[in-house]
């Protein structure tokens, strides 16, 4: 399933919905959420709600989704600085990555807040999460992300 960030229906009228998006105010489609109405919060993907959420878990997940505030870099040590230069201009080596890996306190919470940066810059606030609990490899679907669909004939019964 794949989820955006939380967003509060302002306007219903006629079966059209207007939620209160990041660019601004956007109309999705909800065909499988009746009763939604002004004040409700919604998870969406492409104009489209996935279900309705309690405000509790909205507040969560935006909770999450925030950055925060800043990390001082003057704080932080000198090899972990060399560390990120390093990935940044992919000159690093393992000692690069072992640093990253290892650092812990300020550092991680840069490093954190920085994946955070990339994260909305190529995907905006979207999430996608996907789970699979397999119990066999047979399966009736045809999902093309998934190697264990119905037309895959390579493997196994």
């Amino acid at each position: 399933m794949c989820l955006t960030i939380p967003a509060k229906i302002i306007k219903a009228s006629h079966g059209r919905f207007f939620i209160d998006a990041p660019g601004g105010t956007e109309e999705v489609e909800a065909p499988m959420t009746p009763g939604l109405k002004p004040g409700d919060w919604v998870l969406h993907i492409n104009r489209l709600v996935i279900r309705r959420i309690g405000d509790h878990d909205a507040r969560e997940i935006i909770g999450l989704l925030e950055s925060g505030a800043r990390v001082d870099a003057s704080l932080l040590s000198p090899g972990f600085k060399d560390a990120v230069e390093a990935i940044h201009s992919g000159r690093f080596d393992d000692s690069d990555i072992a640093c990253l890996l290892g650092c812990g306190g300020l550092e991680k919470e840069a490093l954190f807040k920085e994946a955070d940066t990339v994260r909305k810059a190529f995907l905006k606030d979207f999430i996608c999460i996907h789970g699979i609990i397999e119990f066999s490899n047979h399966c009736v679907f045809n999902c093309r992300y998934c190697g264990l669909r119905a037309s895959n004939r390579s493997i196994g019964s």
